[in-house]
């Protein structure tokens, strides 16, 4: 979060009217706070269809559309691997910025 601040008082543009992190589990579906993956299958597919909703078009656009979906398919299986070890989370910045008035 230091961080952030830093990049946005660095131009002096904009004032930060409000500042907060949280976490967030990597299958959007899942909103529990427990600490283990109840269907690590149907999580890992979830987590790769948030980010293919993303990531898609960056994807494509480099290597080709032709490879996107054996890309995701192999990043649902890699992810269900890793949830099986662990439920991980990553962290969201929410931020409310106002302009700052020019003098």
């Amino acid at each position: 979060m230091d961080e952030a601040k830093a990049v946005i008082n660095e131009k002096g543009l904009l004032q930060i009217i409000e500042i907060q992190m949280f976490e967030s589990n990597w299958d959007p579906y899942d909103d529990s706070d427990d600490d283990f993956v109840f269907d690590n299958i149907q999580s890992g597919a979830n987590f790769a269809m948030s980010m293919r909703s993303v990531l898609e078009p960056m994807v494509a656009s480099h290597f080709g559309a032709a490879i996107v979906g054996e890309l995701f398919s192999r990043f649902a299986t890699n992810a269900a691997k890793h949830l099986l070890k662990e439920k991980t989370k990553y962290a969201v910045l929410a931020v409310c910025l106002k302009k700052k008035e020019q003098m």
